[in-house]
């Protein structure tokens, strides 16, 4: 009787251990989620979350258009790329380290005007296309831009005007006070006489120059040449006879 139950006791372990191996395996070999389908169809690619950064700006601004790729079937981008101003951009990978599951972007400049873009791929056997998105109105030239740099001209010249007024009333104020120190002590200048005495007469003619009209013939009240009448040589009114051609003189 013992025997009996211990053989009944054996063969129920041995079903389950059959049991629990053909479960282990029949879980070995299930399909991952992103494996490929079980009749072994090849899924098209995901394009998803299209974006354009900054949202505004002008012709000079550099926008950043960007897009996440992902293909369940591991299959890597032939080709990424951005149509926008009739003309396609190609696209590189930007963030994440698979091929087939990261984000690609690429950097345009666009004309003034409003644009309409969209996103293509394709892994040699599908080819998606994103739906057409607008972007918003590219200006010629920021306004908050050209009002900034037309305050800072204003403050600019302003502060050029200020700093000449000044350097030049410091050079009159220092010429003012350098003539003033040249002049010695307890002399006044011919201006100063004149104007405390404007009828005094100020003799500054120096001597050698009264001199030289003299022997010149040049009279000091009305500044009259004389000459020779016949040699025209420069003559003192004081000469008899011309030094040069012995002429005799008479005044």
């Amino acid at each position: 009787m013992r025997l009996k139950i211990t053989s009944v006791i054996t063969i129920i372990l041995l079903i389950l251990c059959i049991l629990i191996i053909d479960w282990n395996s029949a879980i070995g070999t299930e399909h991952p989620v992103n494996s490929r389908s079980k009749n072994n169809e090849n899924a098209p690619p995901e394009l998803s979350e299209p974006k354009m950064t900054p949202s505004s700006g002008d012709i000079y601004t550099l926008f950043s258009f960007t897009v996440h790729y992902y293909d369940v079937n591991e299959d890597e981008p032939k080709f990424i790329q951005l149509m926008t101003g009739n003309k396609f951009y190609n696209m590189e990978l930007m963030s994440g380290e698979l091929a087939w599951n990261g984000t690609y972007g690429c950097n345009v400049t666009l004309i003034e005007g409003e644009h309409t873009y969209y996103f293509i791929t394709s892994d040699n056997l599908h080819t998606v296309i994103t739906e057409n998105l607008t972007t918003p109105y590219i200006k010629k030239v920021a306004e908050s831009t050209t009002e900034e740099s037309g305050g800072w001209l204003i403050w600019i010249v302003f502060i050029i005007v200020v700093i000449v007024l000044i350097i030049i009333f410091i050079t009159i104020q220092w010429v003012k006070k350098r003539s003033k120190s040249a002049q010695p002590e307890g002399t006044i200048s011919i201006a100063e006489r004149y104007k405390t005495n404007p009828s005094s007469s100020v003799d500054t003619e120096p001597e050698e120059i009264k001199k030289l009209k003299q022997k010149m013939g040049i009279s000091k009240e009305t500044g009259v040449e004389y000459r020779c009448y016949k040699c025209d040589t420069v003559i003192s009114p004081d000469f008899d006879r011309c030094p040069k051609c012995g002429e005799e003189l008479s005044f």
